[in-house]
């Protein structure tokens, strides 16, 4: 749906600007086709997102008529369970083994394991979005509207036309910088996934082997903290964000 209202309002601003510019020039400028062939590169790539949900409407639709139907026919087949992540899994069994211990700050020490869960989500939709918009494919079409734009600029005769390329190949390279800063974060964001997970295996394995009688409190939740640090990935979100100025 994100995807989908930014190809909507896209076309709504290109729409509203054509009327505008014909209106009062009673023509359309030349460089509509500049900004149409790029929303266009925008409508294609948005494809896939269209039709995703346009399945998943349908199997919803699917399933409203189902829940109808007569008792005699056979019932839709159950959705699969989603699969835990190995990290969600590692935390499921230190939180159960936390709770054998029996400890007096035992729901304090289940939150904490709960505020890895909360920010191991967190992080792998952050890796999720970044991943999609620095796929090879995205990266190849900016490259080539890095290619187009010099290739104008080399070619314009006019002020006017050289402004305006200028202006459009200081935003493409603008955003070839940052998918760039953005492949460096996304790889940082693997670590940290990664090495939480071993940390919370390990703990896993000191809890299991009856290290806990020499394991208090006090350092336990010392290292949930820990881990919890490991997976909260702010720091890369700043550091994003501080190149889009």
């Amino acid at each position: 749906m994100r995807v989908l209202r930014a190809v909507g309002g896209h076309f709504t601003g290109f729409f509203i600007t054509s009327v505008v510019m014909y209106a009062t020039q009673g023509h359309f400028p030349f460089w509509l086709a500049i900004w149409g062939a790029v929303l266009a590169m925008q409508a294609v790539s948005a494809i896939p997102a269209g039709v995703v949900l346009l399945r998943k409407r349908r199997e919803s639709e699917g399933r409203a008529v189902g829940v109808g139907t007569a008792p005699n026919e056979a019932a839709p087949p159950a959705l699969p369970a989603r699969v835990l992540s190995p990290i969600e899994q590692e935390a499921a069994r230190v939180r159960v083994l936390i709770e054998k211990l029996g400890s007096p700050d035992t729901k304090g020490l289940i939150a904490e394991v709960d505020g890895i869960l909360k920010l191991t989500a967190d992080l792998e939709a952050r890796q999720a979005d970044l991943e999609e918009q620095t796929s090879d494919r995205e990266r190849a079409m900016l490259a080539k509207a890095v290619a187009d734009a010099r290739a104008r600029l080399e070619r314009a005769d006019l002020d006017q036309d050289r402004r305006l390329f200028e202006r459009q190949l200081e935003v493409v390279q603008g955003r070839e910088e940052a998918i760039a800063k953005a492949v460096r974060v996304l790889e940082r964001l693997k670590v940290r996934r990664e090495v939480a997970e071993h940390q919370l295996k390990q703990l896993r394995l000191d809890l299991s082997r009856g290290a806990a009688s020499g394991l208090d409190v006090p350092e336990l939740s010392s290292r949930l903290q820990f881990i919890r640090y490991e997976v909260d990935a702010r720091e890369e979100v700043k550091e994003i964000g501080a190149g889009r100025g």
